[in-house]
């Protein structure tokens, strides 16, 4: 097993959420590589590429939401763990703080695919990313973990209205994994 990592590979975000779910609901630490190949990362073709990952030809670099729901339950289930994802247009007006307070409550890990460009305040061009959260300290913001960025994790703190533009920009939602 690899040590803990530095910063992973492009597109590894995914990955590095499940590897990082399965670390805090497990205390066990899962062979990065081997998780990042499981679940069908993709890299571009002038992406740094040290695993050896698939190369995307044309299409989608990383991990589509449809590839994920299909991937990581058949993973996560090995630790006795499950997955759901939920789209934030299925979830009521303003009901974004109860969802993830609701998983948090029941020690799940919840992670919500978003716009890093929102996020980071960089460009304009829609960059699809998946990243852990948890509740602010007053519950008036939210706190997203960067687990691709390696250890420590690089943190953001956003207010709801900017967590919800960045996810609806790419059409996102919450990533929950549980027990």
């Amino acid at each position: 097993m690899d040590e803990i990592p530095k910063k992973w590979p492009e597109r590894c975000c995914v990955a590095a959420f499940v590897w990082a779910a399965i670390l805090n609901l497990c205390c066990v630490s899962v062979d990065r590589q081997q998780l990042a190949r499981r679940l069908g990362i993709r890299v571009g073709p002038n992406d740094d590429n040290p695993w050896g990952l698939p190369v995307a030809k044309s299409g989608t670099t990383g991990l589509t939401v449809a590839e994920a729901t299909e991937a990581i339950p058949l993973i996560v289930c090995e630790y006795r763990l499950f997955f759901r994802h939920v789209p934030f247009n299925t979830i009521a007006f303003e009901q974004f703080p109860e969802t993830l307070h609701h998983a948090v409550s029941r020690r799940h890990v919840a992670g919500v695919g978003l716009d890093y460009s929102v996020v980071s305040g960089r460009g304009r061009q829609h960059s699809a990313h998946v990243m852990r959260c948890r509740l602010g300290e007053t519950g008036r913001c939210v706190v997203l973990v960067d687990d691709s960025t390696g250890f420590p994790a690089v943190c953001h703190e956003l207010q709801w209205h900017e967590l919800e533009a960045a996810v609806h920009a790419v059409d996102g939602g919450y990533w929950i994994i549980g027990n």
